[in-house]
């Protein structure tokens, strides 16, 4: 790396980046410490001494230059690390010298662990995994890649036109802007359906999985009901492990759009017997945020109660779009049925979320980049 003070910028490999002031002493000061971890205030400390700047100062640093400093990737990189707060890796020959990053089984091994921890719901495990991929020699695609730095926590990346493309990231687009407008939604994710724009795995989550959740925010609950029979007859006809939980609370979340409360007890008791069997974090997240809105009319403090509990399963398992999910879903009955000491809480619970995710910045550019792409087919 090259660096030159005077025009605040860094060379490599042909390549030049010219940064602002206090960008370019926070990723010098973080290249001269690569592979140190720092913390938020540790950072504010080094680059931004006698003044009083905020943690989200770093945040914003932070973004600006890994989109800069992509153009260096892999050689430089900036990674979160969990609960402290930012590290830069650079490149030292170790990629090279693993002669396990060229080995086709072993690297089939890592994505059988990886695919385990994403079934189980251990986002921990994952970013793990993600922020030591050089030591393990473990290759990730593009969308595991994207969901990864969802997983870390800022996601305002998503609407970059680099380093992915549209259809790489349009699954998440498309997810982030249900929670925004559903019903505006409906026509950008019928045309992704319609023309499979979206790369194999996303095509059949979006098709086949997420638009049941989608069906009942848009109150389609015969495209809801057919999609969901459909997938809950393959996954028991072939074991799904990993799908036959996810269903079962589909099934809850789909009798509570009705008035059957023998339904829901059974939708309930089937949820719970699997959840015994498949104790998948993610999944009883969600679970319990269904389990809180269903008793709320009749116990509104065990609502309250299980809800949190909910919440708390869900930020533990680190899977972003599944929690701003569960909240958006909880806050969507809990606004049906006027119960106003729930939707304040959960409407305080997402303006958190997306202050500190980044969401509240993009929502205005999520529907652009989906009408670009999508609004004319």
């Amino acid at each position: 790396m090259e660096w030159n003070p005077g025009r605040l910028s860094a060379s490599y490999k042909g390549l030049t980046i010219t940064f602002l002031p206090k960008e370019y002493a926070l990723f010098s000061f973080l290249y001269e410490h690569a592979g140190q971890s720092f913390t938020r205030e540790q950072l504010l400390n080094a680059v931004w001494p006698m003044e009083n700047p905020v943690d989200r100062t770093v945040d914003d640093h932070i973004y600006r230059l890994r989109k800069k400093a992509a153009r260096f990737a892999p050689a430089v990189q900036i990674e979160t690390v969990r609960s402290v707060g930012y590290r830069l890796v650079a490149a030292n020959g170790s990629e090279e010298a693993n002669p396990l990053r060229h080995s086709a089984s072993f690297s089939s091994e890592l994505q059988h662990i990886a695919d385990t921890y994403l079934k189980y719901g251990r986002g921990d495990a994952l970013l793990m995994l993600s922020q030591n991929k050089d030591v393990l020699g473990y290759e990730a695609g593009p969308a595991s890649q994207i969901l990864y730095r969802f997983m870390e926590g800022d996601i305002r990346f998503i609407v970059d036109e680099e380093p992915y493309s549209f259809a790489d990231r349009a699954f998440f687009l498309l997810f982030l802007n249900q929670l925004i407008d559903p019903l505006q939604n409906r026509k950008f994710v019928e045309a992704a359906v319609t023309h499979q724009l979206l790369p194999g795995p996303w095509q059949n989550e979006l098709s086949a999985m997420s638009i049941i959740s989608f069906s009942l925010d848009w109150g389609d609950y015969k495209q809801a009901l057919d999609k969901l029979t459909a997938l809950s007859a393959e996954a028991e006809e072939h074991c799904w492990e990993g799908l036959l939980p996810y269903t079962a609370n589909l099934k809850l979340e789909y009798a509570m759009h009705g008035s059957d409360r023998a339904a829901i007890e059974e939708s309930i008791l089937h949820a719970e017997k699997l959840l015994e069997r498949y104790p998948y974090q993610r999944e009883e997240g969600q679970y319990w945020l269904l389990r809180g809105i269903a008793i709320y009319v009749d116990d509104p403090r065990q609502g309250l109660s299980w809800l949190n509990q909910g919440l708390e399963l869900l930020r533990k398992s680190q899977f972003i779009l599944n929690l701003m999910r569960g909240i958006a879903m909880a806050k969507g009955f809990s606004k049906r049925h006027d119960w106003d000491k729930a939707y304040a809480m959960l409407e305080a619970e997402w303006e958190k979320l997306s202050k500190r995710t980044g969401m509240k910045s993009i929502e205005e550019r999520i529907p652009q980049q989906l009408q670009m792409h999508l609004g004319s087919l």
